[in-house]
């Protein structure tokens, strides 16, 4: 299946939402959401933004998020167009403001539009927020410099153009830090439901191994189930938004139409049987509960007593 091919990408219309930096006309993409409902974002292919009207961002499935992907891997091979230095909203023309938020997978940021119509976000600041990308941490980056040159080439997730993190801590052509894909996370968001995607062999459906040579010492990893290498005990990633793509390409089609593997649909089951109760109260009887005449008489004398006490004390 071509990446490229699948994403629900409509040509621009005349009055198609204009980009925030460029101001041309952004491509639109149809994407899956949840519940089965359909939600519409915005692309610059040039300027690698993305503009989301109100709460697109977080309605989308793990279908539309694999199609977001796949369309920021095809921008990637456009030149970068310089942003703008003021970004203004495609609905009413307002300046954009630069918000920062502290999300439960660390910082971010968007350029939002200060009467709510919405707000843009580059390729990899959009990445980032749903925790598919990290940065290189400084024993990563002190063991490429141990490295050969030729050991690996790495990208900007935001443009596409190539880097060298031993060298640079930015992309020399949009100024985005230097990242790498953080395997496991992208895949759970892009299969929450059918466990297609899932880590360890129970789970992947019979995938075989996905090797992959780590940029640091150069031994074979498995992406689908190593969080390490074992030789250098470095964190396993990927430098290129087209290698994770490779990963999930192949079980793509089982994902998108919701196949649940029977490893994931045995795991459920289990979940939700533990958390039954393990015994029932008695049925109540369909009259009520029955009892003895004098008891119905006792209980009123109490009653009564507990009364005429009551009224004593408040003398």
């Amino acid at each position: 299946m071509s990446g490229a091919a699948s994403v629900a990408a409509t040509p621009a219309a005349p009055g198609a939402t204009r980009c925030p930096s460029c101001r041309r006309a952004m491509q639109v993409l149809d994407l899956s959401a949840h519940y089965g409902r359909r939600v519409e974002i915005d692309l610059c292919p040039a300027c690698h933004l993305l503009w989301f009207d109100g709460t697109e961002s977080v309605r989308l499935s793990g279908r539309g998020v694999l199609d977001v992907l796949r369309a920021i891997q095809a921008s990637h091979g456009q030149a970068h167009e310089p942003l703008a230095s003021t970004l203004a909203c495609p609905r009413c023309e307002t300046r954009l403001q630069r918000s920062a938020n502290l999300t439960a997978l660390g910082p971010t940021a968007h350029h939002e539009c200060p009467r709510g119509h919405g707000a843009a976000q580059s390729f990899s600041l959009y990445l980032a927020e749903k925790g598919f990308l990290r940065p290189l941490y400084r024993p990563e980056v002190e063991q490429l410099r141990k490295r050969p040159e030729d050991r690996q080439v790495y990208f900007c997730l935001n443009c596409g153009a190539p880097l060298d993190p031993r060298s640079r801590e930015a992309c020399s052509f949009c100024a985005s830090p230097v990242q790498v894909v953080d395997v496991l996370p992208l895949l759970r968001a892009v299969d929450r439901q059918t466990g297609q995607l899932g880590a360890g062999s129970a789970t992947t459906g019979g995938l075989k191994p996905m090797h992959h040579a780590c940029p640091h010492c150069g031994a074979q990893v498995d992406l689908l189930r190593d969080r390490r290498c074992e030789s250098c005990t470095m964190p396993v990633a990927l430098s290129h938004l087209g290698e994770a793509l490779r990963l999930i390409e192949p079980l793509a089609p089982a994902v998108e139409a919701g196949q649940a593997t029977p490893e994931l649909r045995r795991r459920r089951l289990a979940e939700s049987l533990d958390g039954a109760p393990t015994g029932l109260p008695p049925s109540r009887p369909a009259h009520g509960y029955q009892h003895s005449l004098w008891v119905y008489f006792a209980a009123a004398g109490v009653m009564l007593l507990l009364g005429m006490l009551a009224v004593w004390v408040a003398r």
